[in-house]
């Protein structure tokens, strides 16, 4: 029945969409829409630039699901944002709370909590893979792929 009446579902509700949150974050995506009204942007290009602006080298994957997008999304490479920029976007971008909620940090956090490890398999792995958020400096997570592939008939652990 949960999948019926949404009971355990953690997409369900989020705390930043929750109560008196809304109405702050509502407030912080305003602000970030007229900031990228003011340089000429839509906010999904208005993202990308930002993580270009912090880290110069990183090749984008910019996902489209219309033509609109797909003509809007090189705009984040034709108007490069400015240090002073970036740093404007990360006062602006401040959320009232987590994105998720602690159960949800807890399943998100899950390959960071120590495991045991499977036989056979190094004690450390140096092919950790850094994923940093738009603009969010608190947006850091690590991970760490298999170090072997699974092969059909084999079950994840």
């Amino acid at each position: 029945m949960a999948h019926l009446t949404g009971a355990g579902d953690f997409g369900a509700h989020p705390p930043r969409l929750s109560g008196e949150h809304r109405e702050k974050n509502e407030d912080v995506v305003g602000s970030l829409q007229r900031f990228a009204r003011e340089r000429q942007l839509s906010p999904a290009p208005l993202a990308v630039a930002c993580v270009l602006a912090r880290q110069p080298g990183f090749i984008p994957v910019i996902g489209v699901k219309n033509l609109t997008q797909l003509e809007d999304a090189p705009e984040a490479l034709n108007r490069p944002l400015a240090s002073s920029d970036v740093a404007a976007l990360e006062v602006l971008a401040t959320f009232s709370v987590e994105r998720h909620g602690p159960e949800q940090m807890g399943l998100l956090d899950g390959e960071r909590r120590s495991r045991p490890r499977r036989f056979g398999a190094p004690a450390t792995s140096d092919r950790a893979v850094r994923v940093v958020g738009a603009c969010e400096p608190s947006s850091t997570w690590t991970w760490t792929p298999s170090t072997r592939p699974w092969s059909s008939g084999t079950t994840r652990p």
